[in-house]
């Protein structure tokens, strides 16, 4: 086989295209990632995971942004609709044992409801800080303002997804919170002393180095590189390996968000330039996918090597699991704070 490419790709509707299959059979990117638009039913994402990795001839691996609360690609009346992680801060304000094990349980719930599909790589925990005076982007998708508290519940959570066979992505390195604007829309530029951010923004990435996958933010960080996004940044890069100690995969937030600026073919060339593993593109345009997939590289040896030994690994993480007993302590555990549907 092939290296696959540098890059992670949405695909446009709930099958695939000829077109699409003729694409990646010819040049398989390293994943692929759903989103809403890709699922309707757990039959369905099944076929559709299927007929990904018959058309590219290797295990390809499948990515997803399942949160809870206002991030979750799984919705409706198939699968469960979990609650935004800010809960569970709560909870750790009264008894952070009690907030360690829902967190720990929800996350088992949600990466069996993707294991299950095919799905083995989720972009999720987000351990950005909630800030005051931030833009609304981070919000409730945060465990909390407290760094500890971010720290702890993001790794019970890594923990859990593990335990079920599925990676997770720390994100948004090296931190989103903060940012006043939403880098969808527009370029946050932080300007808060490295001092500062040292002991709060900077902490759960740090404590989470760890970690088999991360995700950049479109952010400057005036005290990184007060000249591009952390994602176009080789300073960054720098910074997020030797300072954070972060040695796993780094991939990219979404190369179409308006914090960036150029041709998309030019902010992944930049994205690789600077140094970092994969480019993710997600709005799933199949010529946009075929100029992605001409202008980065194939991964490094030394990428595919790590993925190889992750999935090996993976493996002794698998816990014994009983859904129906996990789903009853979760709604139990919550009550007081959130109503499944």
């Amino acid at each position: 086989m092939e290296k696959p490419k540098a890059t992670v790709l949405g695909i446009s509707g709930l099958t695939l295209t000829s077109e699409e299959k003729i694409l990646i059979k010819n040049q398989s990117p390293f994943g692929f990632i759903l989103f809403k638009r890709n699922i309707s039913s757990p039959r369905q994402v099944k076929s559709l995971v299927n007929s990904i990795k018959d058309s590219v001839a290797w295990d390809i691996p499948i990515f997803i942004d399942q949160e809870g609360g206002r991030v979750q690609r799984l919705s409706g009346k198939d699968w469960i609709l979990f609650p935004p992680v800010s809960i569970f801060g709560k909870i750790a304000k009264y008894s952070v044992k009690l907030a360690e094990e829902a967190t720990f349980l929800n996350y088992q719930l949600i990466s069996d409801d993707l294991i299950t599909l095919g799905i083995n790589i989720n972009c999720s925990p987000c351990i950005d800080l909630k800030m005051k005076g931030a833009d609304s982007i981070i919000g409730d998708r945060s465990f909390s303002i407290n760094p500890e508290i971010v720290s702890l519940l993001g790794e019970i959570s890594c923990k859990a997804m593990l335990s079920r066979g599925v990676f997770p992505v720390i994100k948004h390195i090296p931190g989103h919170g903060r940012a006043k604007v939403d880098s969808h829309k527009a370029l946050p530029i932080i300007n808060t002393s490295w001092e500062t951010l040292k002991r709060s923004d900077f902490i759960p990435f740090k404590n989470l180095h760890n970690k088999p996958f991360g995700m950049t933010a479109h952010i400057i960080y005036d005290c990184i590189d007060s000249k591009h996004p952390i994602s176009l940044s080789s300073k960054a890069l720098n910074f997020i390996r030797e300072e954070l100690s972060f040695k796993g995969i780094l991939l990219s937030d979404d190369i179409t968000m308006s914090a960036l600026s150029g041709s998309l073919k030019d902010r992944a060339k930049r994205v690789i330039n600077a140094g970092y593993d994969l480019v993710l593109y997600c709005d799933g345009n199949a010529f946009a996918n075929k100029d992605i997939l001409d202008e980065v590289p194939s991964i490094s040896s030394k990428m595919l090597n790590k993925w190889i030994k992750l999935s090996r690994e993976i493996k002794q993480s698998i816990l014994p699991f009983d859904r129906e007993k996990t789903y009853i302590r979760l709604k139990y555990l919550l009550e007081s704070y959130y109503n499944f549907k």
